[in-house]
């Protein structure tokens, strides 16, 4: 069987809210697809991404510490995107407000 790992022009970005370019943290997929995610909300969620966000990461564009101007190297997962999007949004909640006066 052929390499089924897609190359770098194949690589999709997931549906909100896991598109957001001020993200800093990407995930990419088996699938090549590819989370933008914030830290912040996978450290207060899972304690295996808090200890994981403790580790270094290389500095990847000139030693810029501002995520939103430095390119971020995607961090590969072995999850497909079916699989690591449902569990994603159990760590982004999201409900739909309830609204009873419109006033």
């Amino acid at each position: 069987m052929a390499n089924t790992v897609p190359t770098a022009s194949k690589y999709k970005k997931a549906n909100a809210p896991f598109d957001a370019e001020a993200a800093d943290v990407i995930l990419r997929t088996s699938d090549g697809v590819e989370f933008y995610i914030y830290q912040a909300v996978l450290a207060l969620a899972s304690p295996f991404c808090r200890t994981m966000f403790t580790l270094k990461r290389p500095a990847t564009s000139e030693g810029l510490c501002n995520c939103m101007m430095a390119k971020l190297d995607p961090i590969p997962v072995t999850e497909s995107s079916d699989t690591l999007d449902p569990l994603l949004r159990y760590c982004y909640p999201v409900r739909d407000p309830v609204i009873i006066d419109l006033a």
